[in-house]
């Protein structure tokens, strides 16, 4: 009797979560199959829309754009945060108030409005901004290819790594300190105790970095909108862009059908970090 009763207050605890999943996103994901399945006459046109879209220049050009994006700006933002973890680490043990100190300013940017950080990429990048005036050439990096491309990915960058590297750090002081003891021990120096002892510790929450790091990718749309516009240049133009002029262009089927194949690729990406994950804590075990 006790546990019918506790088993109806978890399922009550549960139902707002359930709901707002059913509202939030099964539903909206089955009205976009149902978008991208029908077309104007009321037949099935899934797979016409579907292979439609990779005959369209706009799509094909979005696709990689998007996928270069993800590549730089989340290996480039994975890289920077470890490097800084590394180096807050060690700087810990030696300066802790130092560290303390500016401990806050790591997650700044990712709370930071999208506003905040478009109007920082302007005073950079914008014709007459910061950078030209420290002797660069005249150029309005925000309009002229392939600079569009690397102002985005820069903000990414600025956006994220703070927060990447709050996780390595808890990472880093989630490792015993007798590991590190017996590395010493063994005459490790600082390179071979990072490369070989802290890295492979911290395998687990690389993982996770990586999976948010694709999501984040797809939440830049406010920022790229802001920046360029609807219509950016041909090395800015992403997938969020393609979507949303097609959705403007009330081409709701096109649209709907480039938002499966989104999903598609994003949940491809996402089940094979968390396989490899997986086998990799199997084959530890």
């Amino acid at each position: 009797m006790m546990k019918k009763k506790l088993a109806r207050y978890g399922f009550l605890f549960l139902l707002p979560g359930l709901a707002g999943f059913l509202i939030f996103i099964l539903i909206p994901v089955g009205v976009t199959v149902f978008y991208a399945a029908v077309d104007g006459s009321g037949g099935f046109a899934l797979f016409s829309n579907v292979a439609g879209l990779f005959g369209s220049e706009a799509f094909l050009c979005a696709l990689k754009n998007t996928a270069l994006y993800l590549a730089a700006g989340s290996g480039l933002s994975i890289l920077c945060a470890l490097i800084l973890a590394l180096l807050l680490f060690r700087s810990m043990q030696h300066f802790p108030r130092a560290v303390a100190a500016v401990r806050g300013l790591y997650l700044t940017p990712l709370v930071a409005p999208s506003g905040v950080c478009v109007l920082f990429a302007h005073m950079l990048f914008a014709k007459g901004g910061l950078i030209g005036r420290w002797g660069m050439a005249e150029v309005d990096f925000l309009r002229t290819q392939p600079y569009t491309f690397w102002v985005l990915v820069f903000i990414y960058i600025y956006k994220n790594t703070g927060y990447f590297t709050v996780i390595f750090l808890l990472a880093f002081a989630g490792i015993r300190k007798e590991i590190y003891e017996a590395a010493r021990c063994d005459g490790a120096g600082g390179f071979m105790l990072s490369w070989k002892i802290m890295l492979p510790q911290i395998v687990p929450s690389l993982f996770f970095v990586i999976i948010m790091s694709i999501v984040n990718v797809f939440k830049m749309s406010r920022e790229s909108w802001l920046l360029f516009g609807d219509y950016p240049n041909i090395s800015a133009y992403m997938f969020q862009n393609f979507i949303k002029n097609n959705l403007d262009s009330a081409q709701y089927g096109r649209a709907a059908a480039a938002s499966l194949v989104l999903l598609a690729a994003f949940s491809a990406l996402v089940f094979f970090m968390i396989l490899l994950s997986e086998r990799r804590d199997f084959s530890d075990a």
